[in-house]
């Protein structure tokens, strides 16, 4: 899923967290009724365009300016770096299937 908190084009697999605000994630995590489950995250932060990932302010609480970046469209620069995150989430998702989470952490964190 989608990572603001990460930067552009990073790959990270993870386990039994949190929503982080997510609210897809919220809503697996109610409708499962756990937060067992494992995710392969994709960063779509801009750190030099949003304040928060630097530690200066905090998120922005609900709509608008977030979710009008979570929901836009990418720029040329951003497709390339999304195109190297799309082989390596893939490549994490075979791992997961035929190794198991941990051992796609180990590799892709």
């Amino acid at each position: 899923h989608d990572d603001v908190d990460l930067p552009l084009g990073q790959v990270r697999v993870s386990f039994g967290r949190g929503s982080g605000g997510h609210n897809g994630i919220a809503s697996i995590i109610d409708k499962l009724n756990t937060k067992d489950f494992v995710r392969v995250r994709i960063g779509i932060g801009k750190s030099s365009f949003w304040p928060w990932q630097q530690g200066t302010i905090k998120r922005p609480g609900g709509g608008g300016i977030l979710e009008r970046f979570v929901l836009g469209g990418f720029g040329k620069r951003e497709q390339n770096a999304l195109k190297k995150a799309k082989e390596s989430a893939c490549a994490s998702t075979i791992m997961i299937v035929t190794k198991g989470y941990t051992a796609a952490m180990n590799q892709f964190n």
